[in-house]
């Protein structure tokens, strides 16, 4: 299965891109209404459940039944650059899980780091929700941190990286406005995070949009945005 279902028609791409905006919403107007519902917490993990792994289990199989991608078009094969061979997708997953880490702390020295102000205070970070560590909260705070990291990796990088990707066309002005509306609208669901994280995230977005583009594969993709994602909200705080 190495090509789309069939062709993108006009009004199949507005489809998809319709369905990326609704897929995008949530993570827009979470920035709003997190540091407001995060103190309660039946509250803030329905919302988190529903937006996070409901609604994009939806508009997956919306998508798949309207025939508006497959999984070969979101990047869902083990394919690496084209070539089908186990193990260099096997060492390509062992890389991005290891490169992808070190990659963003480069991209947060460069591009974050510089740009904090000195009252730079955000109202919302995600290490908000995650239990501390204990004896009495370690299996749970696992779990919050693995739920967090692994629905972030996935839905980000489908939605980001796999069906804009798709959306956009394989033509090289498609390509180069894949690389800046993926990025773009990346940075844009960090809003909350002030003007710093919006350049940090932007510049995370190329990168994974040309590692996109040169791997073919989303799983690598999604190895190394869980690892960097797990390795913040078990540090650091992200």
């Amino acid at each position: 299965m190495g090509v789309s279902v069939a062709p993108l028609t006009m009004p199949r791409r507005v489809e998809l891109w319709l369905l990326i905006a609704v897929a995008v919403t949530p993570a827009v107007l979470n920035g709003w209404y997190n540091p407001r519902i995060y103190t309660t917490p039946w509250l803030f993990w329905t919302i988190e459940v529903l937006t996070w792994t409901v609604l994009p289990a939806l508009l997956y199989i919306w998508g798949r039944r309207r025939k508006l991608f497959d999984n070969d078009d979101l990047g869902f094969h083990m394919r690496i650059a084209g070539r089908s061979n186990v193990y260099l997708f096997a060492a390509t997953l062992v890389v991005f899980a290891f490169a992808d880490p070190w990659i963003d702390k480069q991209l947060i020295n460069t591009f974050f780091m510089p740009n904090i102000p000195d009252d730079y205070a955000p109202t919302f970070w995600y290490d908000q929700v995650v239990p501390p560590r204990g004896p009495d909260t370690g299996a749970l705070r696992l779990l919050v941190i693995f739920y967090l990291a692994a629905t972030a990796g996935f839905i980000e990088e489908m939605v980001y990286r796999g069906m804009m990707r798709h959306a956009c066309g394989r033509s090289w002005y498609g390509t180069v406005a894949f690389i800046s509306v993926s990025s773009a609208m990346f940075s844009l669901i960090h809003w909350e995070g002030g003007e710093p994280k919006l350049i940090y995230t932007a510049a995370v977005g190329v990168v994974f949009a040309v590692m996109r583009l040169g791997v073919g594969s989303l799983w690598p993709l999604i190895l190394g945005h869980f690892m960097v994602d797990h390795y913040w909200l078990n540090n650091a705080g992200w």
